[in-house]
Protein backbone atom coordinates (compact mmCIF):
# COMPACT_ATOMS: atom_id res chain seq x y z
CA UNK A 1 0.00 0.00 0.00
CA UNK A 2 1.44 3.27 -0.78
CA UNK A 3 2.86 5.73 1.92
CA UNK A 4 0.43 8.05 3.51
CA UNK A 5 1.41 11.45 3.25
CA UNK A 6 0.04 15.03 3.85
CA UNK A 7 -1.93 14.82 -0.24
CA UNK A 8 -3.29 11.73 0.16
CA UNK A 9 -4.92 13.07 3.65
CA UNK A 10 -6.28 15.80 2.11
CA UNK A 11 -7.12 14.38 -1.43
CA UNK A 12 -8.96 11.25 1.04
CA UNK A 13 -11.30 14.52 3.47
CA UNK A 14 -11.81 15.75 0.07
CA UNK A 15 -13.53 13.49 -1.78
CA UNK A 16 -15.64 12.67 1.57
CA UNK A 17 -17.39 15.80 0.78
CA UNK A 18 -17.23 15.53 -3.07
CA UNK A 19 -18.97 12.85 -5.34
CA UNK A 20 -16.98 12.62 -8.33
CA UNK A 21 -19.44 12.23 -11.03
CA UNK A 22 -20.77 15.62 -9.77
CA UNK A 23 -17.04 17.08 -10.19
CA UNK A 24 -16.64 15.44 -13.37
CA UNK A 25 -20.26 17.56 -14.25
CA UNK A 26 -19.00 20.69 -12.61
CA UNK A 27 -15.62 20.58 -14.66
CA UNK A 28 -16.99 19.93 -17.90
CA UNK A 29 -19.49 22.58 -17.11
CA UNK A 30 -16.60 24.86 -16.18
CA UNK A 31 -14.50 23.66 -19.48
CA UNK A 32 -18.09 24.27 -21.45
CA UNK A 33 -18.40 28.48 -19.88
CA UNK A 34 -14.66 28.84 -20.54
CA UNK A 35 -14.98 28.16 -24.25
CA UNK A 36 -17.94 30.20 -24.65
CA UNK A 37 -16.28 33.03 -22.62
CA UNK A 38 -13.39 32.61 -25.34
CA UNK A 39 -15.50 32.34 -28.51
CA UNK A 40 -17.56 35.11 -27.62
CA UNK A 41 -14.22 37.43 -26.92
CA UNK A 42 -13.12 36.45 -30.21
CA UNK A 43 -15.37 35.62 -32.69
CA UNK A 44 -15.97 39.30 -34.26
CA UNK A 45 -11.97 39.50 -34.02
CA UNK A 46 -10.18 38.37 -37.08
CA UNK A 47 -6.64 38.66 -35.71
CA UNK A 48 -7.84 36.07 -33.14
CA UNK A 49 -5.67 37.57 -29.67
CA UNK A 50 -6.76 39.98 -27.59
CA UNK A 51 -6.34 43.42 -28.79
CA UNK A 52 -7.09 45.97 -25.44
CA UNK A 53 -6.99 45.11 -21.61
CA UNK A 54 -10.49 43.69 -21.24
CA UNK A 55 -9.77 41.31 -23.68
CA UNK A 56 -6.59 40.15 -22.14
CA UNK A 57 -8.40 39.89 -18.97
CA UNK A 58 -11.18 37.96 -20.32
CA UNK A 59 -8.68 35.35 -21.98
CA UNK A 60 -7.02 34.83 -18.86
CA UNK A 61 -9.55 34.43 -16.92
CA UNK A 62 -11.07 31.53 -19.25
CA UNK A 63 -7.85 29.97 -19.56
CA UNK A 64 -7.92 29.86 -15.73
CA UNK A 65 -11.74 28.62 -15.73
CA UNK A 66 -10.27 25.84 -18.06
CA UNK A 67 -7.34 24.78 -16.35
CA UNK A 68 -8.97 25.12 -12.75
CA UNK A 69 -11.79 22.72 -14.37
CA UNK A 70 -9.15 20.25 -15.70
CA UNK A 71 -7.27 19.87 -11.99
CA UNK A 72 -10.34 19.60 -9.96
CA UNK A 73 -11.24 16.75 -12.19
CA UNK A 74 -7.15 14.78 -12.19
CA UNK A 75 -8.21 15.75 -8.45
CA UNK A 76 -11.09 13.85 -8.41
CA UNK A 77 -9.98 11.05 -10.29
CA UNK A 78 -6.40 10.55 -8.29
CA UNK A 79 -9.29 10.84 -4.85
CA UNK A 80 -11.32 7.79 -6.45
CA UNK A 81 -7.95 5.81 -6.90
CA UNK A 82 -6.64 6.87 -3.39
CA UNK A 83 -10.27 5.70 -1.81
CA UNK A 84 -9.64 2.47 -3.36
CA UNK A 85 -6.27 1.82 -2.69
CA UNK A 86 -6.78 2.94 0.83
CA UNK A 87 -9.39 -0.03 1.55
CA UNK A 88 -11.97 2.38 2.14
CA UNK A 89 -14.49 0.73 -0.52
CA UNK A 90 -16.28 -1.58 1.22
CA UNK A 91 -17.57 -4.72 -0.86
CA UNK A 92 -19.75 -8.04 -0.10
CA UNK A 93 -16.54 -9.75 0.50
CA UNK A 94 -15.99 -7.39 3.24
CA UNK A 95 -18.97 -8.04 5.42
CA UNK A 96 -18.99 -12.09 4.76
CA UNK A 97 -16.79 -12.10 7.23
CA UNK A 98 -17.74 -9.81 10.23
CA UNK A 99 -18.49 -10.94 13.66
CA UNK A 100 -22.06 -9.48 14.41
CA UNK A 101 -23.44 -9.67 18.06
CA UNK A 102 -20.43 -8.51 19.47
CA UNK A 103 -21.20 -8.34 23.49
CA UNK A 104 -20.51 -4.17 24.15
CA UNK A 105 -19.15 -3.29 27.53
CA UNK A 106 -21.32 -1.28 29.47
CA UNK A 107 -21.23 2.21 29.37
CA UNK A 108 -23.18 5.80 29.88
CA UNK A 109 -24.38 8.53 27.79
CA UNK A 110 -26.53 11.85 27.88
CA UNK A 111 -29.41 11.99 25.62
CA UNK A 112 -29.62 15.09 23.50
CA UNK A 113 -33.00 15.01 23.80
CA UNK A 114 -34.16 15.41 27.28
CA UNK A 115 -30.25 15.85 29.23
CA UNK A 116 -31.18 12.67 31.12
CA UNK A 117 -28.57 9.50 31.51
CA UNK A 118 -29.08 6.86 29.39
CA UNK A 119 -27.68 3.03 29.45
CA UNK A 120 -27.07 0.57 27.41
CA UNK A 121 -29.20 -1.68 29.75
CA UNK A 122 -31.99 0.57 28.86
CA UNK A 123 -32.11 -1.33 24.83
CA UNK A 124 -31.74 -5.03 26.59
CA UNK A 125 -33.58 -7.74 23.91
CA UNK A 126 -33.84 -5.18 21.06
CA UNK A 127 -31.84 -4.86 18.15
CA UNK A 128 -29.11 -2.14 18.11
CA UNK A 129 -26.99 -0.19 15.39
CA UNK A 130 -24.07 1.79 17.73
CA UNK A 131 -23.20 4.03 15.71
CA UNK A 132 -19.90 6.41 16.69
CA UNK A 133 -19.54 9.39 14.83
CA UNK A 134 -18.28 13.16 14.61
CA UNK A 135 -19.17 16.60 13.10
CA UNK A 136 -16.28 17.06 11.06
CA UNK A 137 -16.93 13.24 9.86
CA UNK A 138 -18.19 13.61 6.03
CA UNK A 139 -19.20 10.14 5.99
CA UNK A 140 -20.78 10.09 9.23
CA UNK A 141 -22.81 12.93 8.69
CA UNK A 142 -23.85 11.63 5.65
CA UNK A 143 -24.93 8.50 6.59
CA UNK A 144 -27.17 10.17 9.12
CA UNK A 145 -30.37 10.20 6.65
CA UNK A 146 -29.92 6.54 6.40
CA UNK A 147 -29.65 5.54 9.84
CA UNK A 148 -32.78 7.82 10.52
CA UNK A 149 -34.64 6.19 8.21
CA UNK A 150 -33.86 3.03 9.50
CA UNK A 151 -35.08 3.72 12.70
CA UNK A 152 -38.62 5.08 11.67
CA UNK A 153 -38.99 1.72 9.18
CA UNK A 154 -37.88 -0.87 11.79
CA UNK A 155 -38.35 0.93 14.81
CA UNK A 156 -42.03 -1.30 15.97
CA UNK A 157 -39.93 -4.36 15.11
CA UNK A 158 -37.43 -3.36 18.32
CA UNK A 159 -34.72 -1.05 16.38
CA UNK A 160 -32.65 0.90 17.84
CA UNK A 161 -30.48 3.39 16.61
CA UNK A 162 -27.88 4.96 18.74
CA UNK A 163 -25.70 7.47 17.63
CA UNK A 164 -22.94 8.35 19.95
Amino acid sequence: MAKWNDSMRSILVWSEFMDTSMVYGLGFLMIAVGVVFLWMLFKNNEEKRPRDTVEWVGTVLSCLLIVSAVGMMVLAKKSEEAVVAAGQVATEAFFQDAIIEVPIPAFEFKKVADGSTGSLDDYAGKVMILNFWATWCGPCLQEIPDLNRLQREYEDQGLIVLSI
